[in-house]
């Protein structure tokens, strides 16, 4: 009879199996962060794209003027491929005890908005996005 040198094939195929089953674990953990990891790369690229557009309307009233009509919707360049910046510049409105804007001065809430991943004209209900709220105000 002769003596046990090592593991059988079976037993070596079995242990294989059992790693690999263990590794599916790992891969998928492994792919969950790695879309998480692409989603905050594309937030820090939309931030600095509404920060950018905000910038803009800021220096805008600055130059010309709570009232500018060169604050408009259009007031940002293009975002670039694949990315959608909307501006929305409502009309001003009047401070009241119980608004936000403070009691008598005039405001503007524009807002800027980016979305990643759109092809359209609008950003999808899933996209990733960003947006900056200025409040403009006229004392």
């Amino acid at each position: 009879m002769r003596a046990s040198a090592g593991f059988t094939l079976l037993e070596l195929v079995a242990l294989i199996v059992m790693i690999s089953v263990a590794m599916l674990g790992t891969a998928r953990l492994w792919g969950n962060a790695n879309g998480s990891l692409e989603r905050a790369a594309d937030a820090q690229v939309l931030s600095r794209y509404a920060q950018e557009c905000a910038e803009r309307v800021i220096q805008t009233r600055k130059d010309f003027g709570f009232t500018s009509n060169l604050i408009n919707s259009t007031i940002c360049d293009p975002a670039p491929a694949s990315f959608i910046r909307t501006v929305t510049v409502p009309a001003a409105s009047t401070g009241t005890a119980t608004t936000a804007c403070p009691n008598g001065a005039t405001c503007r809430d524009i807002v800027v908005k980016v979305c990643a991943g759109a092809s359209g004209a609008s950003c999808p209900t899933t996209a990733v996005t960003a947006s900056v709220t200025l409040m403009l105000v006229s004392y």
